[in-house]
């Protein structure tokens, strides 16, 4: 690990405890109608969110773009590096490691799932980003899905909390999952 990579993740688990605290705030595009709710007002959702003292924050990079620049300094910036819906009707990439050291990010995360025939894609997806980070020294987080969350999804509960589980132990300061760190 060089020092890049070490100056990144000191930033991100720099609580005394060593776990960190992160929100992630522009996921919606399989929530339904997000233009009513918490995300109608995306950039006062972001200073709703700013408030609670996180850690992270992650987000697409548009978000980061037209969001951040007031927060910059306050926490971590993690830009979402993928989007998909459970039925796979929406399932892209919208970021790289390239375009997340540009908006001064300290990790990229990719949402991959595990589950079914798309599941070669998602694999795929996860070590291009690691791959493509490694030059830059940049951490790679990733969210994964499993096709029973993905059941329990469907019940409009968000997936996180106790029924994720990380093979590394990363946890928040309140003991929830917030996803797995590659190095």
């Amino acid at each position: 690990m060089g020092l890049g990579t070490d100056v990144r993740l000191s930033r991100l688990f720099s609580h005394p405890s060593g776990n960190l605290f992160g929100i992630a705030v522009d996921h919606f595009v399989g929530y339904g109608n997000v233009r009513e709710g918490g995300l109608a007002n995306l950039p006062e959702a972001v200073n709703r969110c700013i408030t609670a003292k996180p850690d992270t924050m992650t987000m697409t990079p548009g978000t980061a773009k037209g969001c951040w620049p007031a927060h910059a300094g306050k926490a971590s910036l993690i830009i979402q590096a993928s989007y998909w819906t459970p039925d796979d009707r929406i399932r892209d990439r919208l970021a790289t490691a390239a375009d997340a050291v540009r908006l001064g990010a300290d990790a990229l995360a990719v949402a991959i799932g595990v589950r079914g025939e798309t599941e070669g894609d998602f694999i795929r997806w996860l070590a291009d980003a690691v791959r493509d980070a490694a030059p830059y020294e940049l951490p790679v987080v990733a969210t994964h899905l499993s096709a029973r969350l993905l059941r329990w999804r469907e019940d409009r509960v968000h997936p996180r909390g106790d029924r994720l589980r990380s093979t590394r132990g990363h946890r928040d300061r309140r003991g929830r999952h917030q996803g797995r760190l590659s190095r």
